[in-house]
């Protein structure tokens, strides 16, 4: 009887159209309903989306309870779903330039390759970004909190070990090296400034290798002179490369007489070798675009020569320290 009356009740009967109508105004594409209900707070959300009727828990209430969080549990589910197909696939291949290699001499041995990449890009961008944490108060429902960790990709992402900076981390990595539709591809430009040749020591490689030229795809790019004190443009490159990767040649004597060889060479081959040089000497940066790259190589008498190199992207990376890393 008090179902029946409840149900009767214009104050109810309202509250529930209300929520209804929530529910059919969400757009019909399940995951743009998804990223619309994650728009809210919380708390929003649940007073928005769900009645709770707590003070009269009759079978009119709950009836209309379970019809409106069925809404919320059936995106979650599919959110779910979603998710976990797209991390087990990068879970499948934690290769570089998602992660970086853990071994010491960081031989890049398995990469992804740009049309993965791609592929992946398309799926990973409409993932979850989640929340600070898998405690936190959602809201007053247990039965909702449940379903909103779902929807917001916690889940899964406790399920496959990755924390939300994780997966920011790989979203930055994407965005960085596709950019957005129709953009130009991610450029490098590398430069030896004057005030890194200002800033010398006996090991800088200088003392027995005062020049440097740059080679990508088999091209010679640009020439830096150490001991001349102006800024040294080394050339831009795209990432993804093609060819042969890209060479750091190390001169004893000015490259531009003909004839002249390298007396040493550092080689990083493939479409991410820009990266990989990146990633090889744990470049640091400030703003994600302007990075600091220390390089160090061994002579013929087997001294550790040093230079420092700068490379400036047209979009923002992480920070080193945030990239995964592949596990051994």
């Amino acid at each position: 009887r008090a179902g029946i009356q409840l149900l009767n009740a214009p104050l109810f009967a309202r509250s529930a159209r209300h929520r209804f109508n929530r529910w059919t105004q969400l757009s019909g594409d399940p995951d743009t309903a998804r990223n619309q209900l994650l728009s809210e707070t919380p708390d929003t959300l649940y007073h928005r989306y769900i009645l709770n009727n707590a003070a009269t828990p009759d079978f009119a209430s709950e009836y209309v309870k379970s019809v409106t969080l069925t809404g919320l549990r059936t995106l979650a589910q599919r959110s779910q779903q979603q998710a976990n197909a797209i991390l087990t696939t990068v879970q499948a291949k934690p290769f570089f330039p998602l992660f970086i290699p853990t071994a010491v001499d960081q031989s890049f041995t398995h990469e992804w390759s740009p049309a993965q990449i791609r592929a992946l890009a398309k799926h990973f961008s409409a993932l979850p970004k989640g929340v600070v944490s898998a405690d936190a108060i959602l809201t007053p429902d247990s039965q909702v909190n449940r379903q909103l960790r779902i929807l917001q990709g916690n889940v899964s992402y406790w399920h496959f070990g990755y924390s939300r900076s994780t997966v920011a981390a790989i979203r930055q990595i994407l965005s960085a090296i596709l950019g957005v539709s129709g953009t130009k591809p991610l450029r490098c430009q590398l430069l030896i400034t004057q005030a890194i040749k200002q800033d010398s020591n006996d090991n800088t490689v200088e003392i027995i290798w005062p020049f440097l030229t740059i080679n990508n795809a088999g091209k010679r790019l640009g020439t830096a002179s150490f001991r001349s004190l102006s800024n040294d443009d080394l050339g831009n490159i795209s990432i993804p490369g093609k060819g042969q990767g890209l060479k750091l040649n190390f001169y004893e004597t000015d490259p531009a007489v003909a004839g002249t060889k390298p007396s040493h060479s550092l080689i990083f081959h493939g479409p991410w070798a820009a990266l990989k040089l990146l990633a090889r000497y744990d470049g640091t940066t400030k703003d994600g675009k302007t990075w600091l790259v220390h390089i160090h190589t061994m002579d013929q008498f087997k001294k550790l020569r040093t230079m420092t190199l700068t490379m400036v992207f047209s979009r923002a990376l992480p920070p080193l320290s945030q990239w995964p890393k592949e596990k051994k």
